[in-house]
């Protein structure tokens, strides 16, 4: 509708101006033959000059009538808003109102619907590529936390047998302790020091999450509290043995294992995969 009123003003606009030359030319041209004539005839006009003259005036008159009953007729429009600083009726002649119409019309904000104003609260957030990954990993995230709670009874089992296995706990201490040293390039001597040092800080975490997996029903927050403690306990073992640099290289490593091994525990405690982080 606004789109519809500004082509027709601007139509409207044009035409008269468009009168205007005409007029213009036509007393231009009219002074320039004047000159080629005598000085005794010298301030008349042909009486050609004077029809085309009276022919073009004419056609002005009609289009400031068309022009001024259009300005009308917008003006009474019930979704025209005329601007603030034009509050009155707009005054002067056809092409000022022509053109405060044309301003009006063309920078006019659109008026928001009750649906739009619905729409906007919604809309939280642009939809763009980080919006669909969020999304995605939302998606993710749910189903995991899905399956591993409906696998609550089997995880259980699972951890029960290997914490109750001697044998189990040495094979996978020794094998934590060979990962340590391929990722710091550890020696041999180093690497046994590193596995003394290490066996005293897993076996009291491990027989933790043990106690916590055998209660009725399981303890699943104390096993994400005994887990993290674990791994900050690692992150402070090769901290202090090797430096900073080779703490961080650790934890960027075991960044994924870590991640899935708490958010399990997390899930399965009802807590939210989102208490997962944090380590």
């Amino acid at each position: 509708m606004a789109e519809s009123r500004t082509k027709l003003v601007s139509i409207l606009s044009f035409s008269l101006f468009l009168n205007f030359v005409l007029v213009i030319t036509v007393v231009v041209w009219a002074g320039e033959d004047e000159g080629t004539r005598s000085a005794g005839d010298r301030g008349k006009i042909t009486e050609r000059q004077a029809r085309r003259i009276e022919e073009a005036e004419a056609k002005t008159a009609a289009c400031r009538e068309r022009l001024d009953k259009c300005i009308l007729k917008i003006e009474k429009t019930p979704s025209y808003k005329r601007p603030a600083s034009s509050s009155p009726p707009i005054a002067g002649d056809s092409l000022s109102k022509t053109a405060a119409l044309f301003s009006a019309v063309r920078t006019q904000a659109p008026v928001a619907t009750a649906r739009d104003e619905k729409v906007i609260k919604k809309l939280i957030q642009p939809v763009d590529q980080q919006t669909q990954d969020q999304i995605l990993c939302e998606i993710a995230r749910k189903i995991a936390s899905d399956d591993w709670r409906s696998k609550r009874d089997s995880i259980t089992e699972g951890l029960k047998s290997s914490l109750q296995d001697p044998d189990v706990q040495e094979r996978d201490l020794q094998s934590e302790v060979d990962k340590f040293a391929t990722l710091l390039d550890l020696d041999g001597n180093e690497r046994e020091e590193l596995a003394g040092a290490y066996r005293e800080i897993r076996s009291s975490r491990m027989e933790a999450i043990r106690e916590a997996v055998s209660k009725d029903p399981p303890d699943y927050r104390e096993v994400l509290r005994q887990a993290k403690g674990l791994f900050r306990a690692e992150d402070d073992l090769i901290g202090d043995r090797y430096g900073t640099k080779a703490r961080e290289l650790l934890r960027f490593s075991e960044l994924e294992t870590r991640t899935v091994i708490l958010a399990i525990a997390a899930a399965i405690s009802g807590m939210g995969v989102e208490n997962a982080v944090g380590w």
